[in-house]
């Protein structure tokens, strides 16, 4: 068995430039532990996760908390939690949206309070949040919005659980009067806006990696689909409007793949506000793409892509709450064009 490793990452990918990983290149892996890594090498899992279906939240408790983790080291015992979020022993959500699409304005208030700090406000659509331990939670304080530690269990937090409509958990919650020791300021209002707005960065391209991997296995199981039913005596594939709807998807799955390459490469050399520009960019394509993908997809099955017992019934599933959580396509393109 060979280990192969793609040149520059999702560009080596799409373009199959690859070399092997001999045991000289094995002995120096420790560098990238020590320097750290980019999306470019995220997204490739993140497909996989995708086209897998996988319904654990990998993203939401543990990428993103290891991401902000990597910015409170004011945080006591901040490096140990890390470590135990990386190995999967514990689960952190991120809690910051407060509307539906891209989280703007924050509502949630911090305000001293007798030597703590008293938190009010509401958060939804946590996903990963109906297993977390903890939540990460952005909060307005009379400085900005900070970053706080909220340990699960603690008093004046209401969590209310439940099933997205593809089967992955999410919880919204409520703090009414909840109060934290000092200690649970994670990252102060001078650093967290640029620290949530990379973790949102990364965020929307990771789950754009996840449809384009969920979009090449519903085009697959198409595809698969197409050449195996027949109409009329003959294969549904032969029929040539039929072939021209599947190349158009194809396209569209294409189209995605390379704007997302485009916006993880060389995320830490770009400027913020060109980062920005290439993330909403590939979020535009990915949400457009993804719909077109899954419904076209159900319609190309017929009456049996609608059934809980075919796989594309799942996979639209999954391109469509994808899409919910990603934000209004239109939202993205003005965002792209203001610039």
């Amino acid at each position: 068995m060979e280990i192969i490793c793609y040149r520059s990452g999702y560009k080596g990918l799409l373009l199959g430039d690859f070399y092997k990983v001999t045991p000289e290149i094995r002995e120096q892996a420790g560098l990238l532990h020590r320097f750290g890594g980019s999306p470019i090498d995220l997204l490739p899992s993140m497909e996989a996760l995708g086209e897998a279906l996988v319904q654990e939240p990998v993203l939401w408790n543990s990428t993103l908390p290891a991401e902000i983790l990597g910015h409170a080291n004011r945080y006591p015992g901040s490096q140990e939690l890390l470590q135990s979020v990386l190995a999967g022993q514990r689960q952190v959500g991120f809690a910051h949206r407060e509307q539906a699409g891209p989280a703007t304005e924050i509502k949630c208030s911090a305000r001293p309070d007798g030597g703590l700090w008293r938190l009010d406000g509401g958060k939804r659509l946590v996903v990963g949040g109906d297993r977390a331990e903890a939540f990460i939670v952005s909060a307005n304080t009379e400085r900005g919005v900070a970053l706080f530690m909220v340990p699960s269990d603690t008093d004046g937090l209401r969590i209310h659980r439940y099933e997205l409509n593809d089967g992955r958990g999410a919880a919204d919650l409520v703090l009414t009067a909840l109060r934290l020791p000092d200690s649970a300021l994670w990252i102060e209002p001078e650093r967290a806006a640029a620290t949530i707005d990379e973790v949102q960065g990364l965020a929307t391209i990771a789950q754009c990696a996840d449809s384009a991997g969920a979009m090449r296995k519903a085009l697959a199981i198409t595809v698969d689909y197409l050449r195996t039913r027949k109409q009329f005596g003959r294969p549904l594939a032969d029929f040539q409007v039929l072939q021209h709807r599947t190349v158009e998807l194809l396209r569209a799955w294409t189209s995605t793949r390379i704007l997302l390459a485009e916006a993880a490469q060389d995320w830490q050399l770009a400027s913020p506000a060109e980062r920005n520009r290439r993330i909403h960019a590939a979020a535009w394509m990915t949400s457009v793409s993804a719909r077109t993908v899954a419904l076209d997809a159900i319609q190309l099955h017929g009456a049996i892509g609608l059934q809980d017992e075919t796989p594309i019934s799942h996979y639209a599933k999954r391109l469509i709450v994808n899409q919910l959580l990603a934000g209004d396509p239109d939202e993205h393109l003005d965002r792209f064009i203001a610039g």
